[in-house]
């Protein structure tokens, strides 16, 4: 009677813990990409409550909101050869969500660099 309860026991937790595996919700401030063995399955996702195949999807979350990212202040020598310090930031939002997760598989560390990398000259003498 005891080792059929603890059986019961182990089937409810497995079963629980599988059904809060293929459960996500999005917000209205987020934009989201369903992977499936990790290739795009589904690009955008819309807000809400979805569910997905656990073990087999999986969902990469990023917000769907302007970010900014700070670049490292670059010194300049104006025409007169006086110093000038020039702080920068770019301001972007995530428009094609599979382009973004494609692009940076999804690692924010990877985008920044990417963003920060870029020289103020590159962007004046373009």
């Amino acid at each position: 009677m005891a080792s059929r309860l603890i059986v019961i026991l182990i089937g409810v937790v497995v079963t629980l813990l599988i059904v809060l595996n293929s459960v996500y919700t999005i917000t209205e401030m987020e934009r989201a990409v369903l992977l499936r063995f990790s290739k795009v399955h589904n690009a955008d996702v819309v807000p809400g409550l979805h569910f997905k195949l656990p073990f087999v999807d999986d969902v990469r979350i990023f917000d769907g909101r302007v970010l900014t990212v700070d670049a490292p202040a670059e010194r300049f020598l104006t025409l007169e050869k006086k110093a000038l310090i020039v702080d920068s930031f770019a301001k972007f939002r995530i428009r094609n969500v599979s382009k973004y997760y494609t692009a940076t598989s999804g690692d924010q560390r990877l985008q920044r660099n990417c963003l920060s990398n870029v020289s103020i000259m590159d962007c004046v003498m373009k």
